[in-house]
């Protein structure tokens, strides 16, 4: 129960910085930490919740079994959530540049971005 409850915070933490901002990535990762939490909780529960007429090594694999179900539930968590920010970011960028105009960074111009003051248009 010690992973499953410091999992807890952090999913606690992430929604109290949420609040009730409409931020659709970041909510659906904090949902996805959810679906690891779960998974932990799982395998908290084989490690300490052992049958009695289990033999030491059914119970090893019982153990590994939610061991392997928690490795394949984080690989399958880091690849939707990384997708999920790298959606929300390239939204928030388009809603940047449609906000600010946009500024094609091939053109003869040097945006803010790179550490100007201001556009400067080059020769």
């Amino acid at each position: 129960m010690k992973y499953s409850a410091s999992i807890g915070k952090i999913i606690e933490r992430q929604l109290a910085r949420l609040g009730d901002k409409p931020l659709n990535g970041p909510t659906r990762v904090v949902g996805e930490i959810q679906r690891i939490k779960a998974a932990v909780e799982g395998l908290e529960a084989v490690i300490s919740n052992r049958n009695p007429a289990d033999t030491d090594a059914v119970h090893v694999k019982k153990a590994h079994d939610a061991g392997a179900r928690l490795a394949k539930a984080v690989e399958a968590t880091k690849t939707r959530a990384n997708d999920l920010l790298s959606t929300h970011s390239q939204l928030i960028s388009e809603a940047l540049a449609e906000r600010n105009g946009s500024i094609d960074m091939n053109g003869p111009y040097l945006p803010f971005a790179m550490g100007c003051h201001a556009a400067v248009q080059l020769p």
